[in-house]
């Protein structure tokens, strides 16, 4: 838009300077006054110039089409006026007509309008004798290709205001868009919030029907024991290992209750989320990349065997880093019906025969303890794995 304003003005001006040019003309050829045709030329820009101020194209409507119709044609009045006294040269004038009819008219409209003008022009010039055909055919061309850049121009001008249009309903749509999004981030994590409280409050009832009631009938049973204890001494004694009872079974039932609260997802996850924690420190610290692959399946670890796991993982990454001379090493874990493969591969140089170190055997202990197998496999320079097999286990705290 800034090009076309620039051009617009730039042909507007000069088409004035043209103007009261073509008025001194008509004095110094006729000698004469020329009064009339200086108000002529005044009337003309100041008609020029309430159309430019007062007529944009963001400002249309009925009325103000026939007001700009009308000036238009003052317009071609004028011109016309001129062409009669100096020639086929005052045709110049039209710049400035053709220009604003682009600016104001919508594009269908302005082509027909421009058009017309044109051919007006050309039927002026081309039955003017008194100038030569090449200098017709110059101010008709010219002319034509004018209109054509000028019609050009003001497409080019239109798709780039749409497009300006469509990126500010964009920009505001994206505001929205993220002033919703913080909206929403802010409600879920008041809903979070409100689910936390509800959860502790879920716990405490749940510990103070079954820790509290405990504690208090314990509390009664050994006041009672205190006070028979000296008088009646074996009355007492079979009332504690009563209450040791009563401790056991309470103990498991707060086992229960905690296990119950416990989310299932948690106790699925706890310890292959401490493994990738270890797998990314590792990362970290070693540079070492470490591929970490879980089945889609799952079941519950045993705390033992989280323990357990977790220990031979971390050995087994010790063992690649000190003497593999690894870049990449693959954990795997697959998650059977009965049974839990994991493999530990790396792509060191390996060696011709597995010798056995305090690490390994530190790994086939732990395996054992969890009642699975564990299988070593190396040759040089094609790295090096563990495999182990583990049997599913109820988890039992």
């Amino acid at each position: 838009m800034i090009h076309t304003k620039i051009n617009y003005y730039f042909v507007r001006f000069l088409s004035y300077i043209i103007l009261m040019a073509m008025v001194v003309m008509v004095f110094n050829l006729n000698k004469k006054d020329v009064y009339f045709e200086f108000l002529i030329a005044l009337f003309y820009i100041l008609n020029s110039i309430l159309r430019m101020y007062f007529f944009k194209e963001s400002k249309r409507n009925t009325f103000k089409y026939g007001i700009f119709t009308f000036s238009v044609i003052l317009d071609v009045v004028i011109i016309l006026y001129f062409k009669n006294i100096i020639g086929v040269g005052a045709l110049i004038l039209t710049f400035i007509t053709i220009l604003d009819i682009f600016l104001f008219y919508k594009s269908h409209e302005s082509l027909i309008i421009v058009l017309g003008i044109n051919i007006l022009v050309g039927v002026i010039v081309f039955n003017n004798k008194s100038s030569s055909l090449s200098i017709n055919m110059f101010l008709c061309g010219s002319l034509a290709i004018y209109s054509v850049l000028s019609y050009y121009l003001k497409e080019l001008d239109s798709k780039k205001n749409q497009a300006q249009e469509l990126y500010d309903r964009l920009r505001i749509s994206e505001e929205k868009l993220i002033k919703a999004n913080n909206e929403l981030k802010s409600y879920s994590n008041t809903i979070e919030e409100l689910a936390v409280l509800r959860e502790r409050t879920r716990v405490s009832r749940e510990l103070h029907d079954s820790v509290g009631h405990a504690l208090s009938t314990l509390c009664i049973q050994l006041k009672a024991v205190e006070t028979i204890f000296i008088n009646e001494p074996e009355l007492a004694k079979n009332m504690l290992g009563k209450n040791i009872t009563y401790v056991e079974n309470t103990l498991d039932s707060i086992r229960r209750t905690v296990r119950e609260l416990k989310p299932k997802e948690l106790e699925i996850y706890d310890g292959i989320m401490a493994m990738e924690k270890m797998i990314k420190s590792f990362e970290e610290k070693t540079g070492i990349k470490v591929r970490f692959i879980v089945s889609k399946e799952k079941w519950g670890l045993h705390s033992e065997q989280s323990h357990n796991l977790y220990r031979i993982l971390q050995e087994g990454l010790s063992n690649s880093l000190k003497h593999g001379k690894v870049n990449n090493i693959t954990v795997s874990m697959q998650f059977l019906k009965e049974k839990l493969y994991v493999n530990i591969k790396d792509d060191g140089i390996g060696c011709d025969k597995v010798s056995s170190s305090f690490g390994l055997e530190g790994i086939s202990e732990r395996v054992k303890e969890m009642d699975g197998t564990v299988e070593y496999y190396t040759e040089k320079e094609k790295g090096f794995s563990i495999c182990l097999t583990i049997p599913k286990v109820n988890y039992i705290d």
